[in-house]
């Protein structure tokens, strides 16, 4: 199990679908790498520029554009034209199929997280940063491994 957080920048109309379970596929040109069952937080770029939910990574999907496009374009929440553009002069597109969302009662800046930028695409962060979004939603247990 990999265990891994990663943060992402998400525009807010895009993140607002997933949150509504709207859209289920998220599209990376780059795709951190991650495993079934880890968290993607996302971070909304402007104007919102807050950390506003997370999900569970359910599947990452690795094609070419045109094979991810007859996949799941529907589930992508774009047009054709703007997934074409995204990925145009690519020869591998990425999908992360989301799981359980969980939407943050009270969004947090990236200072919670000693971070000045959000990321260009992503960057890991640690449990422990994890834990600082997400305070008010969770649950501490007691793990033995």
């Amino acid at each position: 199990m990999c265990r891994k957080y990663v943060l992402i920048s998400i525009k807010p109309q895009y993140a607002t679908q997933i949150k509504k379970g709207n859209k289920t596929v998220e599209l990376r040109k780059v795709v951190p790498k991650v495993c079934k069952g880890d968290t993607i937080v996302i971070y909304e770029s402007a104007p919102i520029g807050k950390i506003t939910s997370y999900f569970k990574v359910e599947e990452i999907i690795t094609t070419a554009p045109e094979i991810l496009w007859q996949l799941v374009g529907e589930q992508t929440m774009v047009s054709k034209d703007t997934f074409d553009n995204y990925f145009k002069g690519r020869t591998l597109a990425n999908g992360i199929r989301i799981g359980e969302i969980v939407s943050l009662k009270n969004p947090k800046k990236l200072g919670v997280i000693k971070k000045k930028y959000a990321p260009q695409s992503y960057y890991y962060i640690t449990k422990e940063e994890f834990y600082k979004i997400n305070n008010e939603n969770w649950v501490y247990k007691l793990t033995i491994v």
